[in-house]
């Protein structure tokens, strides 16, 4: 069945009124957060988020763990952002 042009906009309209959110600074318990890993991107999927980033303070310790997890998840996806928070002098 073919869909109307309408039905086409109104998919279109209500993916901009909601649009994708993420949390794009966060540490585990690989340096000083409250959460492991695995936690934190269960934490990103029940509040909605599309996307989360691990952060932590010198090391990258805490993705994998977190994208196992976020993979083993059901639709709808939350995609692991690997980062890191270095410390300089």
């Amino acid at each position: 069945m073919r869909r109307s042009p309408f039905t086409a906009l109104c998919s279109q309209l209500h993916r901009l009124a909601s649009p994708p959110r993420a949390d794009l600074h966060v540490h585990t318990t690989a340096s000083d957060g409250e959460y492991t890993p695995s936690q934190v991107a269960a934490l990103a999927r029940d509040a909605g988020l599309a996307a989360v980033a691990v952060t932590d303070h010198d090391t990258l310790a805490g993705v994998p763990a977190a994208t196992a997890a976020a993979a083993s998840f059901r639709a709808p996806a939350v995609e692991v952002v690997p980062g890191v928070e270095l410390t300089t002098d």
